[in-house]
């Protein structure tokens, strides 16, 4: 009887967990059942999400695509220039100009040369190069360097490149249209070639002052008596040595021969002072010296050479005298005028 009682008990409790593990299983079923539709319903959601991000990025182009394309542009800018500078003897002319975007962000600028060297002895070209432009209400600058520095051969040119690198923190406000290539050093008579529209030239070729070339003077007086020719005149922004002179100075050149008619020797005054220039502007000058003063009786001396450092802006009418003198002395006179050099068109095919 004991035995049949445990049998019963056992069976009865294994009935219970039988009853309680399917409602269990039942109620965790349910659970994963409600999980499932979460997921599926986020995963939905997901996906939504998904396409209407890639509709709006075929819809509209990205960043990154509009910055390949504006570089890809600027690489492409190459203008033509076919400008003319004059630095110590030497013309330069800026064939083109082209711009190349760097990784880093800066961006270098190349331009191409030529330089002739129009004089009887070889020439190096000048060492000193700057780009400026504005940006805004501001002025940037950038210096360059001349990739060859090669003596130019007497009477002959040689083509060359001009490299300057725009620094990434300038590039983004650099542009071509107000950009300026100078040839020298800032503050002394540097050339400036606009590289765009919205540039001013300034080229510093020098001016022949065809009023002068050949014009003669007679300067008799007791007994002086003397035929002046001039034989070459021009305005040039370096001194007798060609070095360039500083910003707001000019140099007139002469040269000149002296036909002495009388018996007797006839000189310049010593040092400076036998010939005196008028500007413009009223003011007056003494010459820089003379590489001859002195002609013998019935003597012609030639190629006699002087000059003047006279005031930058040489446009204008002037008046110009030469005294010579032995016991007394005579004075000849000789007017002529400047024209403005921008309204000047030089042909370098002649030198």
């Amino acid at each position: 009887m004991k035995r049949t009682s445990t049998a019963a008990l056992l069976a009865g409790t294994a009935t219970l967990l039988m009853i309680s593990g399917c409602s269990q299983a039942q109620e965790i079923g349910e659970q994963l059942e409600e999980f499932g539709d979460a997921v599926e319903t986020g995963l939905e959601e997901v996906n939504e999400e998904i396409a209407a991000q890639q509709e709006s990025a075929d819809a509209e182009p990205s960043q990154t695509e509009d910055d390949a394309a504006e570089v890809e542009l600027a690489a492409a800018e190459e203008r033509v220039i076919g400008l003319t500078g004059h630095q110590a003897g030497v013309h330069y002319e800026v064939e083109t100009v082209r711009t190349i975007p760097q990784e880093d962000g800066s961006l270098v600028v190349e331009a191409d040369m030529r330089f002739t060297n129009p004089s009887n002895s070889n020439r190096t070209v000048v060492s000193g190069y700057e780009l400026r432009w504005q940006a805004g209400a501001d002025t940037y600058a950038a210096p360059g360097f001349a990739t060859d520095f090669n003596q130019i051969p007497a009477n002959a040119s040689n083509s060359g490149q001009i490299e300057i690198t725009v620094p990434a923190a300038d590039a983004e406000g650099f542009t071509l249209d107000e950009a300026v290539l100078l040839i020298g050093n800032a503050g002394s008579s540097a050339a400036e070639i606009a590289l765009g529209p919205e540039g001013d030239t300034i080229s510093r070729v020098p001016i022949e002052i065809s009023d002068l070339i050949g014009a003669e003077a007679q300067l008799q007086d007791e007994d002086v008596d003397d035929l002046v020719t001039i034989s070459y005149a021009e305005v040039r922004w370096g001194g007798p040595d060609l070095t360039p002179l500083p910003d707001g100075q000019a140099h007139i050149l002469l040269e000149y021969t002296v036909q002495n008619r009388s018996d007797a020797q006839s000189c310049s005054t010593r040092s400076s002072g036998g010939w005196s220039l008028e500007q413009p502007n009223g003011d007056s000058v003494l010459d820089d010296g003379v590489s001859e003063r002195c002609a013998r009786g019935g003597e012609t001396v030639s190629e006699i050479l002087t000059g003047f450092t006279v005031d930058a802006e040489v446009v204008g009418d002037y008046t110009m005298t030469h005294t010579r003198s032995r016991a007394g002395e005579a004075t000849g006179e000789w007017t002529f005028s400047i024209p403005d050099p921008s309204e000047l068109d030089f042909d370098l095919s002649e030198w």
